[in-house]
């Protein structure tokens, strides 16, 4: 995927990285997949440095871990955890979800509280809104606002 996104002009030397890293026999991240696929990438990189280089390396890769590794992966302990983790994120969120501690600051419509996730521990501030300051004030339209700008911001802190 990294190689895709590449610009054209660092696609060839980002392309013979990712070859020596994963396809050279000396790497001791070496991936093994038939050494065919290896061999026609780096001629295909000296040829043109196209987006499609990798995908049979991709497809073998894909077909290889769909088999024993995974059937391995879903007897581990890690798949029930994966499992576990998934249930969890299912679980509709209501206000027990957390647990509430001290008030972080108020503003004109409501406030800002430290809250706990009961099930996983991480800190969060949470935003209490009063229905009826919004409705006094007219700030429906700039609570919605508010609630679309944050759900467009990618960032571990929103």
């Amino acid at each position: 995927e990294d190689y895709e996104v590449t610009p054209d002009e660092k696609r060839k030397s980002r392309g013979e990285q990712i070859i020596k890293t994963f396809l050279s026999k000396q790497s001791p991240q070496r991936v093994d997949i038939a050494e065919v696929f290896a061999e026609r990438c780096r001629e295909n990189l000296e040829l043109s440095p196209c987006k499609e280089i990798f995908s049979e390396c991709r497809k073998a890769a894909h077909e290889y871990l769909s088999g024993a590794p995974f059937a391995d992966y879903q007897n581990s302990m890690y798949f029930d955890r994966f499992l576990q983790w998934k249930m969890l994120e299912r679980q509709p969120i209501t206000k027990d979800t957390f647990r509430q501690y001290r008030v972080l600051g108020k503003g004109g419509f409501g406030e800002v509280c430290a809250c706990q996730v009961r099930a996983t521990g991480k800190m969060y501030a949470c935003k209490k809104l009063e229905k009826k300051r919004i409705k006094k004030r007219k700030g429906e339209s700039m609570a919605l606002n508010e609630k679309q700008i944050l759900e467009k911001v990618n960032s571990r802190f929103v």
